[in-house]
């Protein structure tokens, strides 16, 4: 959905009061330009496309400032990664003494630095440490890394520090809100003013580091698979209403369902009530991904016709691109092909836009329908980009 501020020119609002006017109007016949009605008409379109205008700049400068400032919706920052690593030395070589490991070490996956926020040890005769929590460097999506991945020492450690693990992801490093997500969370927010009808609690879910969120009412009540905080599958019995999240990147961790269980339960207390009606069970989900362009052979293979001299430049604006289209799905919402080439085609250096080896159901020009109840997910390994000079 487009949120933005449409203006028309003087040219559509003249052209608009012309067919009206000499439509609907019998004895008005004098259409020329300089005649008097026509200059009526002309003055009047200017005065209409000005206002427009106005509302333009208006919009542009003022309505921030309405949403954080008379409702107090505040743009979501962005946030960190965080995960726990732990240190070991050389297998069968158990450490001599103690080994420690300080605050602020930092540890890179390829060029995505992180930071221990607290200290460890290597106890004296065994080869790891306990868990170390630890967090990117800076905010944003490029720190969740999955699990193996760390495992480069950047800061100066004892000698017999051999090396550096992450057992699980490093998770929920957000970008901070852009204008687009927070416009369209506000409006989310005003729909969900009565916190406990649909929007409401749509709202609530979207409050929180959720970037997708689907809500189903079960009727008659169902039982829904879910996780908890640790990641062990529970299932909720009985449930009235399903709440499916899932972050921009369609990644689902135990500490956001917490998050989006708490801010929908609330504390009862008169400042912060939740957003569950009365008598209803509700159950928080990760959202189902349809990941139908992972693994080999299933790849989303893009063959680009570019004039950009720099062709790796051109490959990673491009595969930026086509990411941030399909973050922008809704939950159920399926591929349309010419989209995706529209998206890829708004780079003026972008010439043409082939889209090969995909496997089309019979008769038909897009890929089969993504179910109702999932959300199509496509990350920077799914996609497979060639770029062919031109010019």
């Amino acid at each position: 959905m487009d949120f933005d501020y449409k203006i028309k020119t003087f040219d559509e609002i003249y052209t608009e009061m012309q067919l009206k006017v000499f439509g609907k109007i019998l004895t008005a016949t004098d259409a020329n330009s300089g005649s008097v009605l026509c200059s009526l008409l002309e003055a009047t379109a200017r005065l209409i496309a000005e206002a427009y205008l106005h509302c333009q700049i208006g919009y542009a400068k003022y309505l921030q400032d309405l949403v954080e400032g008379a409702f107090g919706v505040k743009r979501l920052l962005g946030t960190k990664a965080k995960g726990k690593v732990v240190f070991f030395t050389e297998k069968g070589k158990p450490a001599a003494s103690h080994l420690y490991i300080a605050v602020g070490t930092e540890i890179a996956c390829g060029d995505t630095v992180f930071v221990t926020t607290e200290s460890g040890m290597i106890d004296k005769g065994t080869e790891q440490s306990n868990p170390i929590f630890a967090e990117a460097k800076e905010i944003g999506e490029k720190g969740n890394v999955p699990s193996e991945s760390v495992d480069t020492i950047l800061s100066g450690l004892h000698s017999s520090i051999a090396g550096v693990k992450n057992i699980r992801p490093f998770e929920n490093g957000t970008s901070a809100e852009t204008d687009p997500e927070l416009r369209k969370r506000f409006v989310n927010y005003l729909r969900g003013l009565q916190r406990t009808n649909f929007y409401g609690v749509k709202e609530a879910a979207l409050s929180t580091k959720a970037y997708h969120v689907n809500v189903v009412l079960c009727a008659p009540p169902k039982d829904i698979p879910t996780r908890d905080f640790d990641g062990n599958p529970i299932t909720e019995h009985n449930v009235n209403c399903a709440v499916y999240v899932c972050d921009k990147e369609g990644e689902c961790s135990g500490a956001l369902l917490d998050e989006v269980r708490k801010t929908l339960r609330g504390d009862g207390t008169y400042n912060n009530p939740g957003y569950t009606p009365a008598g209803v069970h509700l159950a928080v989900a990760p959202i189902v991904a349809d990941r139908r362009f992972q693994g080999e052979g299933n790849k989303l293979n893009l063959e680009i016709f570019s004039v950009l001299p720099d062709k790796e430049e051109a490959k990673e604006r491009v595969r930026k691109k086509v990411i941030e289209f399909f973050q922008g799905f809704e939950v159920g919402q399926s591929l349309i092909i010419t989209d995706l080439i529209l998206a890829v085609r708004q780079f003026d250096w972008v010439t043409d836009v082939i889209i090969k080896d995909m496997n089309l159901p019979q008769g038909s020009a897009n890929p089969s329908a993504t179910e109702s109840h999932k959300l199509l997910v496509v990350k920077e390994e799914d996609v497979l980009i060639t770029i062919k000079q031109q010019g």
